[in-house]
């Protein structure tokens, strides 16, 4: 002990500290994520007896959706015009049954995902915004920073469309809460950009371990509904050496073209999509995957007949998150060995 100082603690005292840290790990454990829905005024527009055809009701939801959430929109969707919004209200109509059904699941769910992901993921200190938004059909999940902020945002539109009021949002949710997951290890990704300045090889292990990651964490879900296209991986097998080659030319680019390429969900004449790719890298060994989805009502349940526990998941995940400069090295020795693996050489 320093002289002069007295650090005895009255065992009163440890417990008011105890009591008080007890208290905010609650709080924190308790804490829901801050969420913004759109998907009221957007449902809205269809209870409004002034309104009556599909120009109007563009212009309704130009008004009362898009305006009052002008930056959200310019940054994920671009420009929309009265045309875009008339053809995209003339297209999304048919699908309100089951956004209203995804609205109604993703509401009462996301905050059990979540509170599911941190108990696999400990570290897990996500603290962004969740944004249920009609996009127009541009994308079913994603995100990036708006004004400084980490948003996540869900497509419930382009959900319906692309996997049904049943499509497995654990595995969405899985999938791009570990992209801020992973990021949280590489600060320096926050100053990339795609298209510019990130290169390939970053973008395959981004996508191709949050596509891991998502198949781990809900390991009794099905191959295809991991990759979300069924005819994904066999036409992977069936082109690899193109595919490989590709990748393996441009592991460096940061070409706008070649990244946006590389995103499609069947460049089968090309570079594929990388995220896939890498998937079929790494769990090469666990092709055999249970035939039966989880419940699909509501977010699936954690028990099943798989024998693979998702914190023995969790860990797998952990052991490939590499440091940057390992990136580009394991991306280019992992190609390889997968043409090995399925046994078609370049």
């Amino acid at each position: 002990m320093l002289m002069g100082l007295d650090y005895s603690v009255s065992r009163r005292q440890i417990l008011l500290l105890l009591g008080a840290g007890l208290r905010i790990t609650s709080a924190q454990t308790t804490s829901r994520i801050p969420k913004v829905d759109l998907f009221p005024a957007f449902f809205q527009l269809w209870q409004e007896p002034d309104v009556v055809s599909p120009t109007s009701r563009a212009g309704r939801f130009l008004r009362s959706v898009v305006q009052p959430n002008a930056e959200l929109y310019d940054a994920f969707t671009g420009p929309i015009s009265l045309e875009r919004a008339t053809r995209y209200i003339e297209r999304v109509e048919p699908l309100l049954p089951a956004i209203r059904t995804l609205h109604r699941r993703v509401d009462s769910g996301f905050d059990t995902e979540i509170a599911h992901l941190q108990k696999l993921l400990p570290d897990l200190t996500w603290r962004g915004t969740l944004i249920f938004m009609p996009n127009l059909f541009g994308f079913d999940a994603g995100g990036g920073p708006l004004n400084g902020k980490d948003i996540l945002i869900f497509g419930l539109d382009t959900i319906a469309r692309n996997d049904g009021p049943e499509a497995d949002l654990a595995v969405m949710t899985s999938h791009e809460v570990f992209h801020h997951y992973h990021a949280s290890f590489h600060p320096d990704w926050k100053s990339q950009q795609r298209g510019v300045d990130a290169p390939l090889y970053e973008l395959v292990w981004k996508e191709g371990l949050a596509t891991y990651a998502s198949q781990q964490l809900n390991p009794t879900t099905r191959l295809s509904t991991i990759f979300n296209d069924p005819a994904l991986a066999p036409s992977c097998e069936a082109n690899v050496p193109a595919l490989a080659s590709r990748l393996l030319k441009n592991l460096d680019s940061t070409d706008k073209e070649l990244m946006m390429e590389c995103e499609r969900p069947r460049a089968l004449v090309g570079c594929a999509t990388p995220s896939r790719l890498l998937l079929r890298v790494a769990i090469c060994d666990r092709t055999g995957q249970n035939p039966h989805a989880s419940a699909a009502s509501g977010f699936p349940g954690r028990t099943g007949a798989d024998s693979v526990d998702p914190m023995v998941g969790a860990t797998r995940v952990k052991w490939r998150m590499l440091p940057n400069r390992l990136y580009r090295p394991f991306a280019f020795v992992s190609i390889q060995w997968w043409c090995r693996r399925v046994k078609r050489p370049l």
